[in-house]
């Protein structure tokens, strides 16, 4: 249990500078089960994972870092948005799933970063950004529901159903423009 663990966080950190990537990713997977308090004081060594040579563990290390509250990850924001254009789909998705957790002002500051992956190749990556869109303020949202609009014409039922999801946080004026296509989704077959 993290209460157990939290005694060896010291030498589980210390595995982070092992030459095999295995080892380096099980380290990250275990430090995700311990507490923040704990983690607080080893942040520094999981944030340089981000930059790992193993894509593996560069996505590991995004999800560690959700074990820190908000404010906590707030200091480590900038080298998670660079993680938004990482070459792979579970890399940028792991970061733009950690940004979920910002206060809805901090998260305000990367909507447009967020905005831009919405075109990623990936559905996972697109359905993520839409999820942490919808932590962001209405009013703010508001001024990106074309492109979110746009995500109802993706090839994938996921990215059109979370779409949809984003576009109920908008307000009913914002959305009026866009009222032919939200009909052409609910005659989606899918």
């Amino acid at each position: 249990d993290a209460a157990s663990l939290s005694a060896h966080v010291p030498a589980i950190v210390r595995m982070l500078e092992d030459q095999d990537w295995h080892v380096r990713f099980a380290a990250l997977e275990t430090l995700r089960q311990v507490d923040a308090a704990s983690l607080s004081a080893h942040v520094p060594a999981i944030v340089r994972m981000l930059e790992d040579k193993d894509r593996d563990v560069r996505a590991v290390a995004v999800e560690t870092l959700r074990q820190l509250d908000a404010a906590s990850l707030s200091a480590h924001v900038p080298a998670i948005v660079r993680m938004l254009e990482a070459k792979y789909w579970d890399v940028r998705a792991a970061a733009v799933q950690t940004l979920r957790l910002l206060e809805a002002a901090s998260l305000s500051a990367h909507v447009p970063a967020i905005v831009r992956i919405l075109e990623h190749e990936d559905w996972h990556v697109r359905v993520a950004a839409l999820g942490t869109l919808r932590q962001v303020d209405a009013a703010l949202l508001s001024a990106h529901v074309p492109a979110i609009v746009r995500m109802l014409e993706d090839q994938d039922w996921h990215v059109r159903f979370a779409a949809l999801e984003t576009l109920r946080q908008v307000d009913a004026a914002s959305l009026s423009a866009h009222v032919p296509a939200i009909v052409r989704m609910l005659e989606d077959k899918d």
